[in-house]
C-alpha cells in the first residue's frame, strides 16, 4: 500500500498529518510530531539537535520524526488494554 505523504519541502523531506511540524532552517530540516515538539528544539533562536533536546525519532506511516519519548506509565496502560481487548 502507497502513504500518501501530501506535505513537502525543498530538501526533499514529505510528510503527513495536521500537526505534524518540519523545520525549514538551513541547518536543520528535522521533522517533528507536532508543534511542541518543534518549539522544543528551538533555543534562543537556533535548531538544537533533537536529540540533544530529549526527542527520540518516531515511525510514522511512511516518514520518521521527532517527538517526546512516550511515558512508560502511559505505554503499560496501554499495553494492559491491548491485551484486555486481544
Amino acid at each position: 500500500m502507497t502513504v500518501l505523504l501530501p506535505h513537502s519541502c525543498r530538501c526533499g523531506s514529505r510528510w503527513s498529518g495536521l500537526s505534524t511540524a518540519h523545520c525549514a532552517a538551513a541547518s536543520c530540516h528535522q521533522t517533528f510530531t507536532g508543534p511542541s515538539a518543534f518549539s522544543d528544539h528551538r533555543r534562543d533562536g537556533r535548531c538544537v539537535p533533537p536529540a540533544a533536546a530529549g526527542m527520540v525519532l518516531r515511525e510514522r506511516a511512511g516518514y520518521e520524526a521527532w517527538g517526546f519519548p512516550a511515558d512508560p506509565d502511559a505505554v503499560e496502560r496501554f499495553r494492559a488494554l491491548k491485551e484486555r481487548a486481544a
